[in-house]
């Protein structure tokens, strides 16, 4: 595999610890990558960026199907987002490998913890292509 300059290994995911899912900017910063390794990462296409502040190796994205590339977008999101928030509708189905009727969602759907009883925030994102 080729090594991009700055980048302490070819594998953030082994560095982080994080088996084939996605990271963000903050741990790959942490485990020793710095701002330049991480752009020139993103510019050589070994790192693919799914939303801001959230990567994933291109490789792995590839690898992926469309249930565990849904995953990993799901994981994404909930990376970025405040803690409270989960997997939601569909996207709960696909994590739990539950059948769907039709194909997988193109929207990542999450729900967040009811900041006062009664309330529920839900949000959903477009695919990142």
């Amino acid at each position: 595999m080729h090594q991009v300059p700055g980048l302490v290994s070819p594998s953030m995911t082994q560095r982080a610890a994080l088996p084939d899912g996605p990271f963000t900017r903050s741990q790959a910063l942490v485990v020793g990558h710095t701002g330049a390794g991480v752009a020139a990462a993103l510019r050589t296409g070994q790192w693919t960026r799914l939303q801001t502040g959230a990567y994933v190796e291109t490789a792995v994205l590839q690898a992926a199907g469309e249930a565990e590339r849904h995953a990993i977008e799901v994981a994404a999101r909930l990376l970025v987002l405040r803690p409270g928030w989960v997997g939601a509708r569909r996207s709960a189905a696909v994590l739990h490998d539950l059948p769907l009727l039709g194909t997988t969602p193109q929207r990542v759907q999450l729900v967040a913890a009811p900041l006062r009883p009664g309330q529920v925030q839900t949000r959903a994102a477009r695919r990142a292509d």
